[in-house]
């Protein structure tokens, strides 16, 4: 066997694992996230929006981006003593950041929070912390190649976190409380894989600074990218109300919720690349022509029965999420073709071009946000990721085709007739249900015709790998 057929081989197993981690994860999620709101009310959840939204956005000032110098360092040197100096140093970084920042962060959240309680902010910190611990696991468990941890550990986050917020829901209908059972799950799973992978070492300046020195542009582009994650959920706190963040959040997540499952394809290569730059080229158009096929064919299933979905898995009382839901499903090709582009300039080692892509993304989402939310609300701030992602993916796609090129033909005609798939349903929406779901599977058997050398080169590695693991058991 040649190592080129080893190396594929290998890809497609750790693709595999995460893949069916993460198809776990979305399942999880799409069961548990719509009880939580259900049970919580558009206000309470839009407060649990908040909570998730800012602790998403602290770890820019946390971790400073330092784990994607974890995921470069541990790919390039996945030895237990290196790891271990990785480990306790890049947590020091976090644990020093997190009780310097507390107090100052704290006084301008209250400009920022508006219509909450200092417990809201103060919970979001802690699972800021938690996150951040979080993602530095995750990073090692990436570079390190332990692919099988890493699904594991996302499943069992993720199961433990939801059962845990759909009991909370249920008996205290807080927000709070979810929010600090999300903080322990996190802080647990990143301790068992520290102590999987060796534990803590000693801390090292001169490891933190090696850490930071290969993540700073990133970092720095973080802060000036902060409203990426937040702008959409804070704009509607501002300038309409708690309940409007929950249609818009549901509705963000619901729509959303295939992309950590879409990202199994850049965890397994981002690694890959790293290790061998010379395959940029190769794993950059297989994956961006599996992506936007699979997205394109969730998205007009979305966008298709939106409001099927919302009033089964929400109820009435969120029907004002089913057009934010419908504007969400068409940006998705251009929400992944951000991630691909970004994952691989910093794969490659620019990290500077990866930097400009988030500081553009920001720009954009701050003004397309401040102009549409007031007058639109949740579909304002729907059309603003739209927008946003589809300029910010269109000129990252122009720049890194220009210095590695790249074949676009395939994913470009699949946008286009997910675009013509889009419009057609204006002339389908008065027929019901099922001429709906007819269209979308022709959409998605003209989607394998095209993409049918990929599906096959999926399948025939799927066997290939099931057979081999039966020979093995034999």
């Amino acid at each position: 066997m040649t190592a080129a057929v080893t190396e594929k081989q290998d890809y497609f197993k750790n693709t595999g694992y995460v893949l069916a981690a993460n198809f776990a994860v979305l399942v999880i999620g799409f069961l548990s996230r719509p009880i939580v709101a259900r049970l919580l009310g558009p206000s309470e959840y839009g407060a649990y929006a908040i909570i998730l939204s800012t602790a998403a956005l602290l770890p820019v000032f946390l971790l400073f981006s330092m784990n994607v110098g974890v995921l470069f360092y541990s790919a390039k040197n996945p030895v237990r003593e290196a790891l271990k100096e990785i480990i306790s140093s890049s947590t020091a970084f976090v644990i020093v950041t997190a009780s310097v920042l507390f107090v100052p962060v704290y006084l301008i959240s209250g400009l920022l929070l508006t219509d909450t309680t200092p417990e809201l902010f103060i919970v979001s910190y802690i699972l800021a912390v938690c996150l951040s611990l979080f993602y530095i696991s995750q990073a090692l468990q990436q570079g390190a190649q332990r692919f099988k941890g890493l699904g594991a550990s996302n499943i069992i986050s993720s199961l433990l976190a939801a059962v845990l917020a759909v009991y909370l829901a249920y008996s205290t209908q807080s927000a709070i409380a979810i929010g600090l059972s999300r903080a322990a799950v996190t802080a647990a799973i990143a301790l068992f894989v520290f102590n999987s992978l060796g534990g803590f070492g000693k801390p090292t300046f001169k490891t933190v600074a090696k850490l930071f020195d290969y993540s700073k542009f990133l970092g720095f582009s973080g802060l000036l990218g902060l409203p990426i994650g937040v702008i959409d959920r804070y704009a509607l706190l501002w300038f309409r109300s708690k309940a409007e963040v929950g249609y818009y959040d549901i509705a963000n997540s619901l729509g959303t919720m295939v992309l950590p499952f879409i990202s199994s394809f850049l965890t397994t290569m981002s690694p890959a690349v790293i290790r061998n730059t010379e395959k940029a080229k190769v794993y950059y158009e297989r994956i961006l022509a599996a992506t936007i096929a699979l997205l394109t064919v969730f998205g007009i299933g979305i966008f298709y029965l939106s409001d099927i979905v919302v009033t089964l898995l929400l109820g009435s009382e969120y029907l004002g999420s089913v057009l934010p839901l419908k504007i969400i499903a068409v940006a998705l090709p251009a929400m992944a073709l951000f991630s691909i582009n970004a994952t691989m300039f910093s794969s490659l080692n620019k990290t500077k071009p990866a930097a400009a892509l988030n500081v553009l993304l920001s720009i954009a989402l701050i003004a397309a946000n401040v102009l549409l939310v007031p007058g639109l609300g949740p579909a304002g701030a729907s059309y603003a990721v739209l927008i946003s992602f589809g300029l910010a993916s269109l000129a990252g796609t122009l720049y890194l085709v220009r210095t590695h090129p790249a074949e676009l033909r395939k994913p470009a005609l699949q946008i286009l007739l997910f675009a013509a798939a889009a419009a057609a349903y204006f002339a389908l929406q008065g027929y019901g249900i099922i001429v709906k779901i007819v269209a979308v599977l022709l959409f998605a058997g003209v989607t394998v015709l095209l993409n049918r050398r990929i599906a096959m080169e999926v399948a025939d590695n799927a066997k290939r790998l099931f057979l081999q693991k039966l020979r093995a058991r034999g």
